[in-house]
Parts: structure tokens; C-alpha cells; sequence
């Protein structure tokens, strides 16, 4: 009488192991991808509240200047790396090195520009740090300027539309 009764215990977690376990396994894999979803939202939201931190700073200028830097979008950098944008209308570049140093030049002030970088070969794999523009300006009291830029790609990009604007 007990082995009827193992059998037939031992075919009901059978089919209950191969029925819920694909469940289990859904679910578990829903509540991983709603955590990422979290994640990833909170990782957006912090980059779009920098970044609405600067366009307002940003539009202030103009409506205090009368220029269009916000209108043109056309800049590159962060609060932490310097951030520049240029005024292609009124020929007036925007310079914030923090909130409270900002500076709007024409632009005869930057004399020229170089795109640096430090190449790092790690394991065989070259990779680019500390990539920024130096631009020399004709400033006697800050004849450099620095701006940071994420990759030597978007510096090689941007190095080609400052020869542009400057052209």
C-alpha cells in the first residue's frame, strides 16, 4: 500500500516541478526586467535633471544677452568638464565653467584649438582617457580653456564642426 502512495506522491511533484518551474522562472525573469526598468528610468531621470539644469542656466543667458544659444543646441561638455555653445548668428560663444562663472565672448577670442587625449593600452586593448579641448584664446588673464568631451570619437566629430563654425 505505500509504494501506490510514493508513486503517486512522487508523479504529483513530478508535474509540479515541470509545471510551476517555467513559472517560477517567468517570473523571476519579469521581476529582474522591472528592476532594470527601475534602474534604468532613475539613471535617465538624473541625466535629464543635469541636463535641465544646464538648458535653463543656458536660456537665461540669452533672454539676458538677447542671443540664441539655446535655439541652436549646437555645444558639447558638462557642469563638471566646462561646457561651451555657440551663437552661429551673432557670432558669440557661450563659455560656464560653473554656475556662477560664465562668460558670453565673440569669436575672435579663441584663437585656435587642439582635441588631447591620452592613449591607454590595457590587455591588448587601446582605449582613450582625459579626452578635452584646449582652446588658446586672447585672454592675457585665461589664455586657455579647457573642455571635456566624452570619447575621441565625439572630439574628432566636434574638432570637424569647430572648423566649420571658425572656417
Amino acid at each position: 500500500m505505500k509504494k501506490p502512495l510514493l508513486l503517486i506522491a512522487g508523479a504529483i511533484a513530478f508535474i509540479a516541478t515541470i509545471f510551476f518551474s517555467p513559472l517560477i522562472f517567468l517570473w523571476l525573469t519579469l521581476l529582474g526586467l522591472w528592476l532594470f526598468y527601475l534602474m534604468f528610468r532613475g539613471a535617465i531621470y538624473r541625466l535629464n535633471h543635469g541636463k535641465t539644469e544646464l538648458e535653463a542656466l543656458i536660456e537665461a543667458q540669452d533672454q539676458k544677452y538677447n542671443t540664441k544659444f539655446s535655439t541652436n543646441k549646437l555645444g558639447f561638455g558638462t557642469f563638471s568638464t566646462g561646457y561651451i555653445c555657440f551663437d552661429a548668428e551673432n557670432k558669440k560663444i557661450l563659455l560656464i565653467k560653473s554656475k556662477d562663472n560664465i562668460k558670453i565672448v565673440d569669436y575672435q577670442y579663441m584663437k585656435s584649438w587642439q582635441l588631447h587625449y591620452t592613449e591607454v593600452s590595457k590587455n591588448g586593448v587601446l582605449s582613450h582617457r582625459d579626452v578635452h579641448f584646449q582652446f588658446s584664446t586672447t585672454d592675457i588673464n585665461n589664455p586657455t580653456v579647457r573642455i571635456g568631451v566624452p570619447s575621441k570619437r565625439f572630439g574628432e566629430d566636434w574638432n570637424n564642426r569647430l572648423d566649420i563654425i571658425f572656417g
